[in-house]
């Protein structure tokens, strides 16, 4: 039995008309719950992500204005959930189709049809799951939340409560619960979580860059320790490393 109530979230990002449709209408077809919505342009795309979030978009490579790889560059830089699965014509461009993480590389009009997508929207919902699944257990307000780790930003201290910042598909909120940071910590496992100053623990999912402080998808900064930027930059490349070697999923 499924455990996921909500429909996938979809985007199709494709300028052909009947290419589109036909995707929409196999994904109609493979009997998973999902809401779709059409792009005929990258730019498209990336002007309704601030308010709208997709658990998987397929991404045409050849669009006019910008191209499919250049909005996937641009998603991945405030989005490092969605998955992104490219269809093309051409097998030219599947090398950078790893450099923003993709989940598969489609090419058409062979490699792509009814089955294909069923496999895929099934696995995605696998990993929604498990994502799910995988929850930090807190008291607050009085009574127990779990919350996912994957939707967890950071936290930080505040008058001896612990402020978990989260954004998860209901939206951003603030969880405060009653625990030391310690304490918050052994339930947020390594590598993905860093403490990375005595008030603050960041998920390096959520992080894009790092300068003096770490950046976030978000726009939210996180400190870090003074005289610990080294460590925190390796702590993030090792975790970039263990994503691109399959080691996380």
């Amino acid at each position: 039995m499924r455990c996921m109530a909500l429909p996938l979230k979809i985007a199709i990002c494709e300028d052909i008309p009947q290419d589109a449709a036909q995707l929409k209408e196999w994904i109609g077809a493979s009997g998973v719950p999902a809401e779709v919505s059409l792009f005929e342009s990258g730019e498209a795309f990336l002007a309704a992500r601030p308010s709208r979030r997709f658990h998987l978009v397929f991404m045409d490579i050849y669009l006019n204005g910008m191209s499919g790889v250049e909005t996937a560059r641009a998603l991945r830089e405030t989005d490092k959930r969605c998955q992104i699965v490219f269809i093309t014509t051409s097998a030219a461009h599947a090398l950078e189709s790893y450099g923003v993480d993709a989940m598969q590389y489609l090419v058409k009009p062979g490699g792509i049809g009814p089955e294909v997508i069923a496999a895929l929207l099934g696995r995605v919902e696998r990993l929604r799951e498990k994502i799910a699944a995988e929850v930090c257990p807190v008291v607050s307000g009085g009574r127990r939340r779990d919350i996912p780790l994957g939707d967890i930003l950071f936290a930080e201290v505040y008058d001896k409560q612990c402020h978990i910042h989260v954004l998860g598909e209901a939206g951003r909120e603030t969880v405060v619960a009653l625990m030391r940071l310690d304490e918050l910590a052994a339930l947020l496992p390594p590598p993905r979580f860093l403490r990375c100053h005595r008030s603050n623990i960041v998920n390096l999912e959520h992080v894009v860059r790092i300068r003096d402080d770490f950046i976030l998808s978000t726009g939210d900064l996180v400190y870090v320790r003074r005289g610990d930027r080294t460590k925190c930059e390796i702590a993030l490349n090792e975790w970039h490393l263990a994503k691109a070697a399959g080691d996380i999923e």
